[in-house]
């Protein structure tokens, strides 16, 4: 299914449909339009209500003041009556079969409207943003085109393409012996040639500096380290006389580096 819906982006993007020609000439604007707006297979809705408006035409137009309001009629089939409302101000169209509202296309009645007041580019409101065939592409582009997720897409949508031309040309390569064995030839070339690439890519990308996850800004990291109470170490413990340091000091004469064992005070005594 991926693969599929891959495929059917790359057509969408890369190739034009077909637009009719001859009697409907005056409407290839609107195929134009429609071909560079919508995806491919709502192209081809599109395309088949543009091609039903011709039997209809415009039995009477109100003016509303902001607004017309359209009455269409089938050819031979007048008692069938469709209303077209139409905004001015906001070029808006709508029209009582609702079509709009559930497919999420203009139906006939609107495109017959549209030609009789030569609306000569398809209004917006008429364009559903989920059936823009760029909606994927726009939506890849506020995220980051350059993140996992839109590379991984765009993979996809080349595998798919390829797949389909593939199974293409599989079709016919497979109907002689020569062609099957130029075919094969030329795939195991080719295949040779793209494995080289894809590797190299993969070396380049592997010989990139690694990181853990103690890079990662968005990861807890481990908690700051706290000294426990306890006793003080030895030079803490080194009292000062006067910005003096120095050892032991003697609780009969006050001196230092000696005790009151070995005083001179207690030695006199």
């Amino acid at each position: 299914m991926r693969h599929n819906e891959a495929a059917k982006d790359f057509k969408s993007m890369h190739t034009v449909p077909h637009i009719p020609v001859g009697k409907t000439d005056f409407l290839q604007t609107y195929y134009k339009q429609a071909a560079a707006i919508f995806t491919r297979n709502i192209y081809y809705k599109v395309k088949e209500q543009i091609e039903e408006e011709q039997p209809y035409s415009i039995s009477h137009r109100e003016d509303q003041g902001d607004s017309y309001l359209f009455s269409l009629a089938r050819f031979q089939y007048g008692e069938i009556r469709h209303r077209v409302l139409y905004n001015k101000e906001k070029n808006e169209l709508n029209c009582s079969c609702l079509l709009f509202e559930s497919d999420g296309i203009p139906c006939k009645h609107i495109w017959c409207v549209m030609k009789s007041l030569d609306i000569r580019v398809i209004p917006e409101s008429l364009i559903l943003t989920r059936w823009r065939k760029d909606v994927k592409t726009s939506s890849s582009t506020q995220v980051g085109e350059h993140s996992s997720e839109h590379q991984k897409m765009t993979q996809l949508s080349r595998f798919g393409a390829l797949n389909a031309y593939s199974n293409s040309m599989n079709f016919f390569a497979s109907h002689s012996e020569a062609t099957f064995q130029m075919a094969k030839m030329e795939l195991e070339k080719l295949n040779t040639i793209f494995r080289a690439s894809y590797e190299e890519g993969q070396n380049s990308q592997n010989s990139q500096p690694t990181t853990t996850y103690r890079d990662n800004p968005n990861i807890i990291q481990d908690p700051v380290r706290v000294r426990t109470k306890g006793m003080a170490s030895t030079n803490s413990r080194k009292g000062t006389n006067d910005g003096v340091q120095g050892g032991r000091q003697c609780t009969l004469c006050g001196g230092r580096d000696h005790n009151k064992r070995t005083c001179m005070r207690r030695t006199g005594v």
